[in-house]
């Protein structure tokens, strides 16, 4: 039997990140001997570029723009006049609409053949599948599930990209799970804690994961905090992915865990050691995929990371919305009240001191100052950069409560569709993106448990995020029903229900009711009455019911 754990290998001290590394290689190792100083894992001017660029988007979906200065865009007085800045959220509205519309319903994950064959999987296997997902069978419940998807998402929407990692103690030589009862963990990375290495040769093709974030020296915990790392590397001796491009069924390679520190006063990184004093040596991950796996949000062509849904010139049209609102409001506060002056040949100008129920005595006219500040030209400036914010985005503001751009009378589907036509589009585009990653972390969990259903064919329902006439998509699908050209499952999965878990449900209900009649706790319906105009029903058994008009043969069947 094989260690527990992941299968331990060098000791970390025997491989610091300080001592530096050639250039990544997959002869044997991800990584090769230390050849000089430098770090091999750090942050390059794109990942720096990068991790501005998301820590900006995550302000903005904070709706924290500038750093958070009270003075931006207009500086005041403060406790001398009122603030005039106004700075809406239009950023987090945006990331939460998409997201709503991508993980806001129920989305199932169902195994239960293996692919490309005849094969079907255990009931078990979709068991385990719905425990470690979070799905109870007790309530029919997928919150835990559905709550960490949308988490995956958000991050995605923000950074571009989105990470799960499998937490899981795997024994080395059976490569299952060490303790089947101990279901594995699934994690929703920070995205801006993760870097990728990829292929020089297929920059889809990942070989390192770098995890990399903030945190107390264990030994030290008074000081300021430190930096730790976590690099998973590719290790295939053979050196060649599979005819696929990956290295998901390349039977020679695994994976290295490697774990290091970095002390708040230090310029290298460490081995890690623990609170406890423990030395956290490098582990093999005894599988040819990564226990951490990703997607883009948005795909960019010819790049690893993808493109996020808040990018810079939708951060910057915010921003733009918030001067314009901000002036405006300045404008308002400004001249709403009356500046009042006058002006006495050859006196000092002085300010008028005026309490309600006192009269003025003045030498000269008194005059208000003019406000010609455009108001109504500014608002229109203000729409326009709402629409253009719309339009960048592709989010309409009616999606996330924006009441002007409500419809008040009703809208048919095909204009409703229409009208949301980009919004459908990136959702459709996001469904590839997201669903394949939930695809391959699943037949990766089922792998934990059985080799045999690595290939299981996972399928994913999801459900139309748009509001639907109930009555006139029921009668859609009866119409097709009744014209053999889907089939009740395909009807049901249209409505968003659950073929396979409504279907035990009925036979349960069939054969609680057959029970109930056998035993006389449950009494038949009677016969329906015949409606105006229509013959009435004969039960089995009975004597003919003479209907209107009709004569009945006399008894003993004589004519």
């Amino acid at each position: 039997m094989g260690t527990a754990a992941v299968g331990r290998i060098a000791a970390a001290q025997n491989n610091p990140v300080g001592a530096g590394y050639a250039n990544a290689a997959r002869n044997g190792s991800a990584y090769s001997a230390p050849v000089s100083n430098e770090d091999p894992y750090k942050s390059t001017k794109d990942d720096e570029r990068r991790s501005e660029a998301m820590k900006k988007a995550w302000d903005a979906y904070d709706g924290v723009f500038h750093g958070g200065d009270t003075q931006w865009p207009l500086r005041w007085k403060v406790g001398k006049e009122p603030n005039p800045n106004s700075v809406p959220n239009l950023c987090g509205p945006i990331v939460d609409t998409d997201t709503a519309w991508l993980m806001g319903q129920s989305v199932s994950i169902k195994a239960k053949v293996i692919a490309d064959s005849e094969r079907t999987l255990p009931e078990e296997a979709q068991q385990y599948l719905d425990a470690v997902w979070g799905t109870s069978s007790d309530d029919s419940s997928d919150d835990d599930k559905m709550g960490v998807l949308q988490e995956l998402a958000t991050n995605g929407a923000v950074c571009g990209n989105a990470f799960l990692k499998i937490n899981a103690v795997v024994d080395m030589e059976t490569k299952q799970l060490l303790d089947p009862e101990q279901y594995p963990e699934i994690v929703v990375l920070d995205s801006r804690h993760v870097r990728v290495r990829t292929d020089p040769h297929n920059v889809k093709l990942v070989i390192c994961y770098i995890i990399e974030y903030p945190m107390s020296d264990p030994a030290r915990p008074q000081d300021p905090q430190g930096m730790y790392r976590q690099v998973i590397g590719l290790v295939d001796p053979d050196g060649k992915e599979t005819t696929d491009g990956s290295y998901a069924s390349d039977d020679d390679a695994t994976w290295k865990i490697t774990e290091y520190f970095r002390a708040y006063n230090s310029k290298t990184f460490g081995p890690y050691v623990d609170e406890t004093g423990k030395l956290h040596e490098s582990e093999v991950w005894p599988f040819p995929w990564a226990p951490i796996d990703g997607c883009a949000h948005f795909v960019n062509p010819n790049r690893y990371y993808g493109r996020p849904h808040l990018t810079p010139d939708v951060i910057h049209l915010n921003e733009m919305i918030a001067l314009v609102a901000s002036n405006i409001n300045k404008i308002i506060i400004s001249h709403a009240h009356p500046v009042l002056f006058t002006v006495s040949p050859g006196s000092n100008l002085k300010a008028i001191e005026y309490e309600p129920g006192t009269i003025l005595q003045v030498s000269s006219k008194i005059e208000a100052v003019q406000a010609h500040g455009d108001i109504a030209n500014m608002l229109a400036v203000l729409k326009d950069l709402r629409a253009d914010l719309d339009q960048v985005s592709r989010v309409p503001g009616q999606l996330f409560g924006r009441q002007d751009s409500i419809p008040r009378t009703a809208v048919s589907g095909v204009a409703l569709r229409l009208g949301n036509g980009p919004v459908i589009s990136d959702n459709t585009k996001e469904r590839r993106t997201y669903g394949a990653l939930v695809r391959r972390i699943s037949q990766r969990l089922l792998c934990l448990v059985n080799a045999d259903w690595k290939d299981a064919a996972v399928e994913l329902s999801w459900q139309d995020p748009l509001p639907a006439d109930d009555l006139q998509q029921a009668q859609v699908l009866q119409t097709l029903l009744a014209a053999g050209v889907i089939s009740k499952r395909e009807a049901a999965t249209n409505l968003g229900v659950d073929w396979d878990k409504m279907q035990d449900e009925m036979t349960e209900e069939g054969q609680a009711k057959v029970n109930g009649m056998a035993q006389g706790t449950v009494v038949p319906m009677p016969p329906s009455a015949p409606q105006p105009g229509q013959p009435a029903r004969q039960r089995p058994g009975q004597s003919p019911i003479a209907q209107p008009g009709s004569v009945l043969p006399p008894a003993g069947g004589a004519r």
